[in-house]
């Protein structure tokens, strides 16, 4: 049965692990920013600097391109939301302010908390960087009462939710797909038995972090960054490309969690202050060692890298939008930008493809060897099984 676990914002402190020092992150919020000033995405010291200049820069990004196989990533994006609910076969309440309606389109979520706006920006974003996030827009409340009225009869949950259309004050609410899966815990910080199963394999460390490289870009501090929220990454069981889909996404500014995380650090040191902080976090739900850090680094820069690759793209998204938080995304984009198009990314950049590639061969090559040794295990999956076939 599909579980999504909406977790309500303002419990964001719920999802902060005990191993980040409540202190810090108290501090993390009032960072002063004393980043060199931004032009046109470039810090004002290097604008005119020969050694990183655009041309410069445009040739690293096409030298540098991150396949959609590196990163098990779709990037062809499919519109799987009807917001148009005929045929309405059930209506299921999952919190005060989360409905469920399956229709002939579909199943999708009605959402009524939160920054609305700022969710739809952030799925859309992440969806168009090739990430499995729901497809989701705002609705007029007016409309969807003209859907459900008559269809909630017999259903207890259907008339909640027409009331709770009729009584609140929002004009629009979000609605969006419902994701196939679970999440990967019932808490925040508390994963599932069989979330517990694959925390120590190479393609879940990997796939996390991806998801921080892409999160410094929404400024989505509490899923991985700054903290941990099982609740909203989850399970789809799918067999091609990342298993993962990512849920109750965020847009922020992201001036504070680059300077909390320290990017440039991250991507110099595999064994940085931030990945030996995940790994901690990680060992320490399993009660042992495991977790593994060097595919932790190949998804950041990876992820980081893709971004770049998309950024003349997402910036056409941004202008096909309007509103704060487009405004929001593209100064956050900008300054992901500036931070980490510089030599030594490019540099690090390189090195995990490079490494990337080898570990995917090295791994196709040993399963072929065991196939042949144990034709028993030929049909045997590992949760992350996708990379290796």
């Amino acid at each position: 049965m599909y579980e999504q676990v909406e977790k309500p914002k303002e419990n964001k402190s719920r999802a902060v692990v005990h191993s980040v020092n409540k202190d810090n992150l108290r501090e993390f919020h009032v960072l002063v920013d004393n980043r060199q000033k931004v032009t046109n995405g470039m810090p004002e010291t290097e604008k005119n600097s020969k050694r990183i200049g655009p041309d410069t820069i445009t040739q690293r990004r096409k030298s540098f391109r991150v396949s959609s196989n590196e990163l098990g990533r779709d990037t062809v994006i499919q519109r799987n939301l009807d917001e148009n609910l005929v045929n309405i076969t059930n209506i299921t309440k999952k919190t005060d302010d989360v409905y469920f309606v399956s229709h002939q389109g579909g199943e999708v979520v009605i959402k009524f908390k939160g920054d609305l706006g700022k969710d739809t920006v952030a799925d859309g974003a992440l969806k168009f960087m090739g990430h499995k996030a729901p497809e989701s827009k705002l609705v007029s409340v007016h409309y969807l009462l003209q859907k459900i009225i008559g269809k909630e009869a017999g259903s207890a949950a259907g008339i909640e939710l027409k009331k709770k259309l009729e009584d609140t004050g929002l004009l629009d609410v979000l609605v969006a797909e419902k994701i196939p899966g679970v999440a990967l815990g019932d808490d925040a910080t508390i994963p599932t038995d069989k979330t517990k199963t694959f925390l120590n394999e190479p393609e879940f460390a990997f796939d996390l972090g991806n998801i921080a490289a892409i999160d410094l870009l929404l400024g989505h501090e509490d899923r991985i960054l700054a903290g941990l929220n099982f609740g909203n990454i989850m399970d789809t069981g799918n067999n091609s490309g990342s298993k993962l889909a990512l849920i109750d996404n965020q847009i922020e500014n992201n001036r504070g969690v680059i300077d909390f995380v320290d990017v440039m650090d991250v991507i110099k040191n595999k064994e940085s202050k931030y990945a030996l902080r995940t790994k901690n976090m990680m060992e320490g739900l399993l009660d042992g060692e495991g977790f593994n850090l060097v595919s932790f680094h190949q998804g950041f820069v990876l992820g980081l890298g893709k971004f770049l690759e998309m950024k003349t793209k997402l910036e056409e998204y941004i202008k096909e939008k309007s509103g704060g938080s487009i405004e929001t995304l593209k100064e956050n984009s900008d300054l992901l930008t500036a931070t980490i198009d510089n030599d030594e990314f490019y540099k690090a950049l390189g090195s995990a493809r490079q490494n990337r590639a080898t570990m995917m061969f090295d791994a196709q090559t040993k399963k072929k060897s065991l196939q042949e040794k144990q034709p028993e295990n030929k049909g045997k999956k590992s949760f992350f099984s996708s990379l290796f076939s």
